[in-house]
């Protein structure tokens, strides 16, 4: 479920003018109950990965953007005020 939600942003992420996807379920309110609501985390309650966590990690790696190092010779001589 996790992999086609992600996959689905990102998909129309461009028609959507979406930038930043962030999961905040990441924990369990209580792994134990037996209610799902309370389940929803990619880590239990425990702080302990569930499947979820690595699919989460493998989607990250894939669909990240990273940013593009601009060369020396080509930065604002005012780069370096931030």
């Amino acid at each position: 479920m996790l992999d086609t939600v992600v996959r689905t942003v990102d998909a129309h992420s461009g028609e959507l003018n979406i930038t930043t996807y962030e999961h905040l379920a990441l924990r369990d309110a209580n792994t134990g109950t037996g209610h799902p609501l309370f389940q929803l985390g990619i880590l239990d309650s425990r702080y302990r990965p569930k499947p979820a966590a690595s699919t989460y990690r493998r989607l990250i790696e894939e669909l990240s953007v990273r940013p593009v190092e601009v060369p020396a010779s080509h930065r604002s001589p005012f780069s370096s005020l931030r």
